[in-house]
């Protein structure tokens, strides 16, 4: 489609067809709702504005949800991805985003992101460098709350490569990440990550880079192989009231850090991170923390106890 405008698709059951998505959407597409629906994908391209994903389960995708817009282009906005189950092994990122503006990403349960390689005919295998949440090429007033990252081999959350252009910002602006469990996200045998040139990095449960006034709030981020990080031009950013197992402000990153939980902070290659007084560096101890097997979160109880 070309600038189509207030379709509702709901209820849809699309198994999969051999293709990376179910459904496309061209350049322009405004007012579009994808709710209650069996999808393995979708992709909507330049200056999408006002959709809704919302309730569906996503499960055999490439990109599960991707709106892709290049720096050059006029930005996708208004995005909202609310209450869905995205179900890995995926083929790439559960969602991308790029070149966007105000994006809601809500109340979603993303499990089993898996990196892995992806036979091909070629003399060696293509690796799949599979992110839960991918934004690149900037943007501006993302919101990632309430969300669950269960039981991967990849990367999380994960911001980069804001490039400039005629509709690029350059960096990303207002950044929020508020009250997301993200737990037992691990390297497994089948996870080629630290073979190739990004290394741990790809089991990283939260990565930032290039942002400016960045929210991170009231998040559990335990139980992974990697560090939660801020890196290279974070700048503004706040960290308050979190559970890490491990945290790390690196390369020139400047923020405040207080009311946090966590066995394991550094600060390194000239970062700067105010740390107030009011942060405990002991280890956690949950009511109830996922075995790795469970993956119903309603029976899950991350509440800290006092022991």
């Amino acid at each position: 489609s070309q600038a189509s405008q207030y379709f509702r698709f709901d209820s849809l059951t699309i198994g999969s067809i051999n293709a990376k998505y179910n459904m496309t959407s061209g350049t322009n597409d405004s007012n579009i709702q994808v709710v209650n629906s069996d999808l393995t994908g979708f992709v909507a391209w330049s200056n999408a504005q006002n959709w809704l994903a919302e309730g569906n389960y996503f499960h055999d995708c490439g990109h599960c949800i991707e709106f892709n817009t290049y720096a050059s282009y006029l930005p996708s906005q208004h995005l909202i991805v609310r209450g869905n189950t995205v179900m890995g092994p995926n083929g790439e990122d559960m969602i991308r985003i790029a070149n966007f503006r105000e994006v809601l990403i809500r109340n979603n349960e993303f499990i089993n992101n898996i990196e892995h390689t992806v036979p091909t005919s070629q003399s060696s295998d293509v690796v799949c460098h599979c992110d839960v949440v991918q934004g690149v090429w900037g943007g501006s007033d993302l919101v990632f709350r309430g969300n669950s990252i269960l039981n991967g081999t990849g990367q999380g959350f994960f911001i980069k490569d804001a490039l400039p252009g005629t509709y690029g910002l350059g960096k990303y602006q207002n950044v929020t990440v508020e009250n997301n469990l993200i737990v037992n996200n691990k390297k497994d045998s089948d996870s080629p990550a630290p073979q190739f040139s990004w290394g741990s990095s790809a089991l990283t449960p939260l990565f930032l880079f290039e942002a400016d006034n960045v929210r991170i709030f009231n998040n559990t981020v335990w139980d992974n192989d990697g560090a939660a990080i801020i890196s290279d031009v974070v700048t503004n950013a706040v960290i308050k009231n979190n559970v890490f197992g491990r945290f790390q402000a690196a390369n020139g990153a400047v923020g405040t850090y207080d009311y946090n939980l966590s066995p394991n902070v550094s600060v390194v290659s000239g970062a700067s991170l105010s740390q107030g007084l009011n942060n405990i560096s002991s280890s956690a101890i949950f009511a109830y923390a996922n075995n790795g097997t469970d993956l119903n979160r309603a029976n899950w109880n991350y509440r800290l106890t006092s022991n």
